[in-house]
């Protein structure tokens, strides 16, 4: 099989990064919306879109998606940034897709192989290819970690620890699903429902999906953004309001867009930011407003979201929660995997260099959150970073 480069932004290319797409697409299951062509196209207008095909002389077996983007690697002690290093990053998600049942898993290994050597020459001295969500028992990660060809090509540098990307595969109705809780925590979370609704005149969850509602779900969750510590600690929330509406009409435009807001007495306190594309609702963003916090008001929305992906005719069979661990999704989940994500760095003396500093930088911060658990501040201590 070859590794065929196709720039999906070339306007002698593009149908052919668009032929591939469809064609693997409509072979291969599970087909996420972060390997939808048209989608990463439409929400990274500036970025170098290419599409690998991997294909023998008759037909595509395989496919992959990288875009670039300029996105620094953070050196940083719990949520304080300390450094940041330039990358010039690949994103590709979770890694290659092949067809079903065309291959064997050598095979399938092999050509995973074969893309990762494709792929180094594409890499610059301060290019990096970033692979998120990269499931711990996938050939690309044993590779990664054990075959000794690629380690001669890459250094490979852990962002964070493995963690338990948490799902909710959806059974028949609703009841199921919250049968199927841990009795306790469905006692809590029916509890936070019913106290909220008893406190306050009117609990009133809000479903944002046709393009005329776009602008009405920004004008209310982006003050809210505003008040999160994702915003003033991270720099991350909703910033860039042009940038949310596009992306929010195309998904409009598609059927794709389930946004949410919880609104309390008319005031808007919690929202979530989620697409359901091909049976998976995908979970984005979520924020609320920090002295609504006794009120547990992300669960409640939660308990609504999933309440109205059931009332809706085309029910997810699948909620993807998206990458990184959280107690509030491990409580809604029932299924998880292990993933981690990993960026891959042209193999060089100062590349290796920047890996050790950075796997120093994580056992520093291990260290120090030890110490401060083992004196007990580091709530404490953590509560006051978020709000000061």
């Amino acid at each position: 099989m070859n590794w065929i480069k196709i720039d999906a932004g070339s306007a002698g290319t593009a149908r052919d990064a668009e032929a591939a797409f469809q064609h693997m697409k409509s072979r291969a299951k599970g087909f996420h919306l972060r390997h939808d062509l048209d989608w990463i196209k439409a929400t990274h207008p500036q970025a170098e879109v290419v599409v690998y095909s991997g294909s023998d002389r008759e037909k595509a077996y395989a496919y992959a998606l990288v875009f670039t983007k300029d996105r620094p690697l953070p050196f940083q002690i719990g949520e304080l940034v300390w450094f940041r290093k330039k990358l010039v990053r690949h994103e590709l998600w979770e890694g290659p897709v092949f067809a079903d049942d065309d291959l064997t898993a050598d095979e399938n290994r092999q050509h995973t192989r074969d893309l990762l050597a494709r792929l180094r020459p594409e890499l610059t001295a301060e290019g990096a290819l970033s692979i998120e969500g990269l499931p711990l028992e996938s050939a690309l990660y044993d590779l990664i970690m054990h075959d000794e060809a690629i380690k001669r090509q890459y250094v490979a540098i852990p962002v964070g620890k493995p963690f338990a990307h948490q799902f909710i595969r959806m059974p028949e109705t609703v009841e199921d699903y919250f049968g199927g809780m841990n009795g306790k925590t469905r006692r809590n979370l029916k509890y936070d429902q019913r106290k909220l609704s008893r406190e306050f005149k009117a609990v009133v969850p809000a479903c944002y999906q046709a393009p005329e509602s776009v602008d009405d779900f920004l004008d209310h969750a982006i003050p809210l953004s505003k008040k999160t510590y994702q915003w003033r600690l991270l720099s991350l929330g909703l910033r860039d309001r042009a940038h949310l509406k596009e992306t929010f009409d195309y998904a409009a435009q598609k059927g794709w867009l389930r946004n949410y807001i919880l609104f309390v007495d008319g005031q808007a306190v919690a929202f979530m930011l989620g697409y359901l594309y091909e049976g998976c609702y995908y979970y984005t963003d979520v924020g609320f407003d920090p002295d609504w916090s006794k009120w547990s008001v992300g669960s409640v929305l939660q308990m609504h979201v999933i309440e109205d992906l059931y009332a809706q005719e085309n029910t997810p069979s699948l909620f993807d929660f998206g990458t990184g661990y959280g107690y509030h999704k491990a409580q809604f989940g029932n299924t998880e995997r292990e993933e981690i994500n990993l960026l891959l760095l042209p193999r060089s003396f100062k590349n290796a260099l920047t890996a050790a500093l950075y796997r120093l930088n994580l056992r520093l911060e291990a260290a120090l959150v030890f110490v401060l658990e083992k004196l007990g501040v580091k709530k404490a201590l953590k509560k006051l970073l978020r709000s000061s």
